[in-house]
């Protein structure tokens, strides 16, 4: 619908990508924000054990901002409270980011291959940055991915079974084959089988990443990925109804897709996918920055500079509604 022209904005939320993933497959702007920026209270604390967060897809850096501007701060009773913004994020769109040193990589941490038209637009935009007076700093992940992905696993799996049951008493239905998809009932049964200590080994593990993560961030100011490690797949490459695929191959076929998202959700910190690069054959490429945690001001000035920049207002789908 944002993409089509036919709303200027539209709600979001973020547990592993899921808003800077559809903005890069729809040549849009997805800002997932700083944990607990947007409050997600009353029903939800740390929903999702922290990984989920809400804001917005636009086409805009401006919207983007000023619905966070609308949105941010505190609610009544929140288990923590971060910090607040220096000031209004719409006014960090006139205000030039200065000379930053940013990190970039297309390696996945998984090992997972990077599509070709993805890998040169990542270079595409390691120039523009640099052209923009950036410095510009070669880099990658150091993070063993065979125990963030079953942490990642184990987190995922045993959210989708709670809020499976919640929805089956309050429906007053027994969850089974027969009325969830195949694979989301393998992720069921696979959450209910876990035990407290497993949990417990995954917040372990969710320490050490954040950790890791954070000292990647005292030598750089942003770190630039692409969005996803390939173009937008074509409806059903990823089936919900595969038979034969369990919650471990179903995750490794997702994380494959996108193996550069779901780390910020870990580490909680604010980024964004913006849709500066395009595949010979016209599909958008998102580019995504992530910041410092707290750090959503300097995001936003650099998407705003790189709007400017670059811009992609321009670039409209063959279906397209707005004047």
């Amino acid at each position: 619908m944002v993409a089509a022209g036919v709303v200027p904005l539209a709600h979001a939320n973020d547990g592993g990508g899921s808003i800077r993933i559809p903005a890069a497959c729809c040549g849009l702007v997805g800002l997932k924000p700083t944990r607990q920026r947007v409050p997600t209270g009353p029903a939800y604390g740390d929903w999702l054990n922290g990984y989920a967060c809400e804001l917005i897809v636009s086409r805009s850096v401006r919207d983007t901002a000023a619905m966070l501007d609308a949105v941010q701060g505190a609610d009544v009773g929140p288990p923590n409270i971060i910090t607040p913004p220096a000031r209004p994020y719409r006014e960090e769109m006139g205000a030039a980011p200065g000379k930053l040193r940013i990190g970039w990589t297309a390696t996945a941490m998984n090992g997972a291959p990077v599509h070709p038209h993805v890998v040169d637009g990542l270079h595409d935009t390691v120039k523009l940055l640099e052209s923009l007076g950036h410095q510009m700093v070669e880099t990658r992940f150091d993070i063993d991915w065979t125990h963030y992905f079953e942490q990642l696993l184990t987190i995922w799996t045993a959210y989708v079974a709670w809020a499976i049951d919640g929805v089956a008493n309050a429906v007053r239905r027994t969850p089974a084959l027969e009325n969830l998809e195949r694979v989301t009932w393998e992720i069921y049964q696979h959450g209910k089988r876990l035990k407290a200590t497993d949990m417990h080994d995954a917040f372990a593990n969710f320490n050490t990443v954040c950790r890791q993560t954070g000292a990647m961030f005292e030598h750089v100011d942003v770190l630039l990925t692409p969005t996803t490690a390939q173009p937008p797949l074509v409806l059903g490459t990823l089936c919900q109804n595969a038979i034969g695929v369990d919650a471990r191959e179903w995750s490794r076929q997702v994380f494959d897709w996108i193996p550069f998202t779901p780390l910020f959700n870990t580490t909680g910190q604010p980024a964004v996918s913006l849709p500066l690069c395009w595949s010979p054959d016209g599909l958008p490429i998102g580019m995504q920055f992530a910041g410092r945690l707290n750090d959503e001001a300097t995001l936003i000035r650099l998407a705003a500079q790189l709007e400017q920049a670059q811009p992609w207002a321009g670039k409209k789908p063959p279906v397209y509604f707005a004047t």
